[in-house]
């Protein structure tokens, strides 16, 4: 049986530690959490307190964050899927998902390469999340 590893794609958002704990409760003993997220901001640009925000989560669910700058969002979790020999996808999803061409979990999972199981969590909007990337 092949090792479970797991892709959590978060946002800028503070609410991401919900995205992080599904990743966590889905995987077994012996798999590898991972978490990304992709900014076309410099890191010296984003917020130091928020970058250890994201940090901190993952730290708290054993997940390896990754933060990559780039302008092609699939592009990059594309690679980092086959380089990582990824097999399960976690997604938010999004309050634009009635409007698919604007979605970015739908982007997403239409944008991947190969066959990947995705588990998309429901949108829990509150409107006191903020931005921390």
């Amino acid at each position: 049986m092949n090792k479970q590893k797991i892709l959590v794609c978060v946002t800028k958002q503070a609410s991401c530690e919900r995205l992080i704990k599904k990743g966590y409760e889905l995987l077994k003993e012996t798999g590898e959490l991972h978490v990304i997220h992709i900014t076309r901001k410099l890191l010296r640009q984003c917020d130091g307190e928020s970058i250890d925000h994201l940090f901190s989560i993952s730290k708290k669910y054993s997940a390896t964050m990754n933060i990559v700058v780039s302008e092609n969002t699939i592009e990059e979790i594309n690679k980092f899927i086959l380089k990582n020999k990824i097999n399960t996808v976690v997604l938010g999803e999004s309050l634009a998902r009635k409007n698919s061409a604007k979605d970015m979990a739908t982007k997403i999972i239409k944008g991947i390469d190969k066959n990947i199981e995705f588990e998309l969590v429901p949108c829990e909007y509150n409107i006191w999340d903020k931005d921390v990337v």
